[in-house]
């Protein structure tokens, strides 16, 4: 069964992105920036070794402007659902083969767009149908905390019940 993890950071800091992505070489990964767009993150992952790396970019695209063809990167407009991310995720996980991370980043902006428990029945969905599939979610401040503590009882709960 797939893992969630949830990494923990005190500020927004280039740093994280190091830690992290340290901790996924050698394996295939699928990031979801909501925060900052996919240059960024890319410029980080050209500094690391990965097997394949895949960008789900939810910040960069400006409501009615064009969708970039950028290899390995999906453009989500604003006001995305995660219907739209799960479509996006699949894309990816099509694209990356096996020994695959999902990078989520981070949980702070994922709650502001959808509801904790909403995410949590998300969350597990990718659980049940992608066995193979490690999850880090990535938070910061004491507020990340609090809302990790909320989202992971929210799926333990969901699990039981069979959602």
């Amino acid at each position: 069964m797939a893992g969630i993890r949830f990494d923990f950071f005190d500020g927004n800091c280039p740093a994280c992105f190091s830690i992290v992505l340290k901790q996924c070489r050698g394996k295939s990964v699928l990031y979801l920036t909501l925060n900052q767009g996919y240059k960024t993150v890319l410029n980080f992952a050209k500094k690391s070794d990965f097997r394949r790396f895949f960008v789900i970019d939810c910040f960069s695209l400006k409501p009615g402007g064009l969708n970039p063809s950028i290899e390995n990167v999906v453009f989500l407009p604003k006001g995305w659902s995660l219907g739209l991310v799960g479509i996006a995720i699949n894309k990816g996980f099509n694209l990356l083969g096996r020994r695959k991370v999902l990078i989520i980043d981070s949980l702070n902006e994922l709650v502001e767009s959808a509801d904790i428990e909403v995410v949590a029945v998300f969350l597990n969905f990718l659980k049940s149908n992608f066995p193979d599939l490690e999850i880090e979610i990535l938070a910061f401040g004491r507020q990340g905390k609090e809302l990790a503590k909320k989202l992971d009882s929210a799926i333990n709960s969901k699990s039981q019940v069979g959602v």
